[in-house]
């Protein structure tokens, strides 16, 4: 079976609430300290840092509120005041005997590419040893700048740069096109509600389809550079919702 864009679950039907993003914008500034560049990646920027915890942020949630939505187990397995860096899953579940089930979940995002051509085109992006039990990939499709801002977005990149916040300090970015990077600090470090409506839960893969279909270093599209990582596309994983049929219920309380 295929995953395709119809598989997806949109952010934005999960009941997300101001209090989650309040509690984002409060955790994130600690869990900055935390945040160390990978070796086989590139180094990042505090504008990157502070994009990809927010995105990673989200999505975790997201993963969490679409299994509790549907009557299952799910809690955050990574202590966010601790100070110190994950141990490398994001979410805990519970299969239906009980055992404990380790996920880790990849956001990226896009303003180049389409639903389809994420789906068709892109990978897991995880390598041996980041595999866990469950591996859930999600995607958010960000506006180019060939596409009209809003106004909101347009003031929220004005009025970071009169303040001289850190984050639009993006001129030492490893990416040449500052304004596509213009976009992203707009609409992620102000206006974290717009860059959650562009996020969705793609496909999820078990540790074994993951290793079953192997790694090698290939290039990836989304960071630029090559790189080891599972040859396993999007659109051969599988779908959110199969993820119910291994997860625990829990009864309504």
């Amino acid at each position: 079976m295929t995953v395709t864009l119809q598989d997806a679950i949109s952010f934005g039907d999960l009941s997300f609430v101001k209090d989650d993003f309040d509690q984002i914008k409060k955790v994130c500034p600690n869990l900055m300290g935390s945040v160390v560049n990978r070796s086989n990646l590139p180094g990042r920027t505090q504008l990157e840092k502070m994009h990809h915890l927010i995105m990673g942020e989200l999505s975790e949630l997201a993963t969490i509120k679409y299994l509790r939505s549907n009557g299952r187990f799910a809690e955050s397995a990574v202590d966010k005041m601790s100070g110190r860096p994950d141990l490398g899953h994001d979410v805990r579940f519970k299969n239906e005997s009980g055992k404990d089930l380790l996920c880790s979940v990849k956001s990226s995002n896009s303003h180049s590419y389409g639903w389809p051509n994420i789906i068709d085109r892109m990978h897991f992006p995880f390598t041996k040893d980041e595999v866990k039990d469950i591996n859930v990939r999600a995607y958010y499709r960000l506006p180019s700048t060939r596409e009209t801002l809003s106004d909101s977005e347009k003031a929220s990149r004005e009025d970071a740069a009169e303040n001289g916040s850190i984050f639009v300090e993006i001129k030492n970015t490893r990416r040449g096109d500052t304004a596509e990077f213009a976009v992203v600090e707009a609409i992620t470090l102000h206006n974290m509600e717009r860059l959650y409506s562009y996020g969705k839960l793609l496909a999820i893969a078990s540790r074994r389809m993951l290793n079953e279909a192997g790694f090698r270093r290939s290039f990836d599209e989304y960071l630029g550079i090559e790189r080891e990582m599972s040859v396993l596309k999007i659109k051969d994983g599988r779908t959110m919702r199969e993820l119910l049929d291994v997860c625990q219920r829990v009864e309504p309380t």
